[in-house]
C-alpha cells in the first residue's frame, strides 16, 4: 500500500513539473487518440516531403528546358539585333517576315525577353514550393510539440496507456 502510495506521488509530482513545460495547449482540444494524431501528423509530414521533392525536381527539369530555350532564344535574339545593325532600313521581321517601321522592328527586337512559358511555370511553381515548405515548417513545429507531449506523458504513463488516451484526456492529465 506505501509503495502503491508513493508510486501516485511521484505520478503526481512529475504531471506537476510537466504541465508547466508545454506552452501551445491547443493540441488538448482534439478529439484524437494520441496514437492516430501523431501518425496523422507524421503522414502528412511524409506527404508534404514527397510534395516538395516533385516541386523540386519539376522545377529542375523546366529550368533545365528554359536553359536550352534561352539558349535558342539568345541566339535568336543577337541574329535580330545583328540584322538589325547591318540591315538599317529593314521593314520586316528577319524571323515572321511581319512589315514593320524600322524603328518598330528594331524596338520589338530589342524588348522580346522572357516570355517563354516555362518562367511563368517556374514562378507558379516556386509559389508553390514556398507554401508547401511553409506548411512543412508549420507541421514540423506541431509534431515538436507532439514529440514534448509524449516526453511528458510518458514520464506518468507507459506507452500503450498513453497512446490509447485521447488529446483531450492528456491534456486533462498534464493541467
Amino acid at each position: 500500500k506505501i509503495e502503491s502510495s508513493s508510486l501516485e506521488i511521484k505520478k503526481a509530482k512529475r504531471t506537476i513539473e510537466e504541465k508547466g513545460k508545454i506552452v501551445d495547449k491547443a493540441i488538448f482540444q482534439i478529439e484524437l487518440k494520441f496514437s492516430d494524431y501523431k501518425k496523422g501528423q507524421l503522414n502528412q509530414q511524409e506527404e508534404l516531403n514527397s510534395k516538395r521533392q516533385q516541386l523540386k525536381t519539376k522545377i529542375s527539369k523546366l529550368k533545365t528546358n528554359l536553359d536550352r530555350l534561352q539558349n535558342i532564344v539568345s541566339e535568336i535574339k543577337s541574329s535580330g539585333k545583328q540584322y538589325i545593325a547591318l540591315n538599317s532600313e529593314a521593314s520586316a521581321c528577319p524571323l515572321c517576315d511581319t512589315k514593320y517601321s524600322f524603328s518598330e522592328l528594331s524596338e520589338r527586337i530589342s524588348v522580346i525577353a522572357g516570355e517563354i512559358k516555362e518562367n511563368v511555370a517556374i514562378d507558379e511553381l516556386n509559389i508553390q514550393l514556398v507554401s508547401t515548405e511553409n506548411e512543412l515548417t508549420k507541421l514540423s513545429g506541431s509534431i515538436n510539440i507532439v514529440s514534448f507531449v509524449e516526453a511528458s506523458i510518458s514520464n506518468i504513463y507507459n506507452e500503450s496507456e498513453y497512446s490509447q488516451l485521447s488529446l483531450v484526456k492528456i491534456g486533462e492529465v498534464l493541467n
